[in-house]
């Protein structure tokens, strides 16, 4: 992504509303959120059997769970 050019986009439908990289970092607070992701992407080796092993990674089947630090605006920030 080139951040010079990049632009974010919002609309209901009726209007759109544009912000640039600049905007998104200079108008709005960056947060940080540490989570956990749960059975997210269980049954991977079900799906790799339906996809005949085209499926990259370990084929696992129950317990997924992962960790992931984001950071950035809050989405409800820029929404209001």
């Amino acid at each position: 992504v080139n951040i010079n050019e990049y632009k974010l986009e919002i609309g209901n439908g009726k209007s759109t509303h544009s912000l640039s990289f600049d905007d998104l970092t200079e108008k709005y607070q960056s947060h940080t959120i540490t989570s956990t992701l749960a059975c997210s992407g269980n049954r991977r080796g079900a799906m790799n059997n339906e996809e005949q092993g085209t499926i990259r990674g370990a084929p696992w089947y129950v317990g997924a769970i992962g960790n992931a630090r984001w950071t950035g605006v809050r989405l409800r920030d820029v929404l209001q």
